[in-house]
């Protein structure tokens, strides 16, 4: 029906008034901006005028709309570069210096959903203008609607809970995760969640804690349907997908994912881009974490003058790494006699950095979750490879708090990794 039928008449006529998308922007901060809810964007991602911003465009519109976000999209790197969608992202210093217009202008910290490549240049973007970023999903708005029948929320804790692990053991923890995104719970982790084994050995699944207040309904059907073999822990970076070492407002964003963190009953968090250790000691300062992991191998284990233990990735997407299956490891892992071979070199790599370090240790293996619906039997056979004797398969928040609780009961003589502690050996 014609919109004059409706009531509805025309307010102002925009066609052939912008030469291209950045004048179009430059008149959106002016006259759309203002009305818009500051704390959210959504960057689209996809061509703009002959420049690929990226493997877009995103879908979900229907969050931001709902919530009041802006909307734009434009390329955000201002020169060409590589990027996963494409063999060249960006290119345009002028859509670039619009989208840092644009982000400058959010209210920090913004939650940034859509998508910018390359991954790397956008979450700095981001990160160095105080937001951060949940991305991928549809039907948000919906998911937003259901919510939980009980709150608190409360994750099943283990028998384990506290930190009682054995400590004379290599604690191996299976972890994987979208965190920066919705990718991981909307499809049930790839299906994963569905697997007979799972259960069977400890699994750690990442999330974003804001998923308790986003997303309640969804978050308690896994709270609900997990085992004591299913720990939930904040992904990448906490609330959010950032890289602390480059924010202006760390302690703000801290705050913002110690509360997320709180209500979603979440404890262990996986930090990336947190290379400092003095970033790393005022987040968790803030955040007051059981223990953190960071994305920055080789594998090692250290603790903050509080206590506070971080563990260190070296096995992050161990999957890709496997000889022989690099160019599509999804595929190579449904051969039986592939998997086999993937999981003697994941149990050799374990026994590797084992053998560099004291117990007890806790030593990481993180996996790609795309496209794949069979990381708990993977994990289990993983598991039944290692020797028991000397490695036990546990919940990241069980090895944290061991390992807290073992070095909370010595006298800490200034080093600052459990790997160089032969004084502490000597008292022991």
């Amino acid at each position: 029906r014609p919109l004059s039928e409706l009531g509805l008449g025309v307010q102002e006529d925009l066609r052939g008034r912008f030469a291209d998308s950045v004048s179009a922007y430059e008149f959106a901060l002016l006259e759309v901006m203002p009305r818009c809810n500051r704390k959210l964007g959504h960057a689209v991602n996809g061509w703009v005028e002959g420049v690929q911003a990226g493997c877009g465009p995103f879908a979900g519109f229907d969050w931001p709309v709902s919530q009041r976000g802006f909307v734009f999209n434009l390329a955000c790197c201002p020169d060409e570069r590589q990027s996963y969608g494409s063999s060249k992202v960006g290119g345009s210093p002028a859509q670039a210096a619009m989208y840092e217009r644009i982000v400058a202008a959010l209210e920090a910290p913004a939650q940034v959903t859509g998508y910018g490549e390359p991954e790397d240049y956008w979450c700095s973007l981001l990160s160095r203008n105080g937001h951060y970023s949940i991305h991928f999903g549809d039907n948000w708005s919906f998911h937003k609607g259901i919510g939980a029948s009980k709150q608190p929320f409360r994750q099943k804790r283990s028998q384990y809970a506290g930190g009682k692990l054995d400590p004379g053991k290599y604690y191996v923890c299976f972890m994987t995760s979208e965190g920066d995104t919705m990718k991981g719970p909307m499809p049930f982790f790839y299906e994963s969640w569905f697997e007979k084994e799972r259960g069977s050995v400890a699994n750690n699944w990442g999330v974003n804690p804001l998923m308790a207040t986003q997303f309640p309904g969804m978050l308690e059907y896994f709270y609900d349907t997990g085992t004591e073999n299913d720990y939930f822990f904040a992904g990448c970076s906490g609330a959010g997908y950032v890289y602390p070492d480059v924010m202006p407002n760390l302690e703000q964003f801290a705050q913002h994912t110690r509360d997320a963190c709180r209500a979603a009953d979440i404890d262990c968090i996986d930090m990336w881009g947190g290379n400092r250790r003095d970033v790393v000691q005022r987040y968790a300062e803030v955040t007051e974490p059981t223990g953190l992991t960071i994305n920055a191998g080789p594998a090692r284990l250290s603790l903050l003058p509080d206590g506070t233990p971080i563990a260190y990735h070296e096995l992050a997407y161990w999957q890709s790494s496997v000889p022989g299956c690099r160019d599509n490891w999804t595929r190579a892992f449904a051969d039986d006699t592939k998997r086999a071979e993937a999981v003697k070199w994941v149990v050799e790599r374990v026994e590797t950095i084992a053998a560099g370090h004291y117990a007890p240790f806790i030593i990481l293996v993180y996996g790609d979750l795309h496209n794949y619906a069979h990381h708990c039997q993977t994990h289990a056979e993983i598991a039944a490879a290692l020797d028991p004797a000397r490695f036990e398969v546990a919940r990241l928040d069980d090895a944290l708090a061991s390992v807290r609780a073992w070095a909370g009961q010595r006298v800490l003589v200034g080093a600052e990794s459990l790997n160089e502690r032969l004084a502490w050996a000597v008292a022991e």
